[in-house]
């Protein structure tokens, strides 16, 4: 998976909101502890 440019992001909201088509982005938060998806992972083995 790569992650869309903040421009294409913003460009394809902007598109959206032309149709009047309501469009909310969403910010990842908590990859710096492996836990994006909502799910925390351990680096290390137990």
């Amino acid at each position: 998976y790569t992650q869309a440019s903040q421009s294409a992001v913003d460009m394809y909201k902007r598109i959206l909101e032309e149709r009047r088509i309501v469009a909310t982005v969403r910010h990842s938060r908590g990859q710096d502890i492996d836990a994006a998806c909502g799910q925390l992972a351990n680096k290390t083995e137990a």
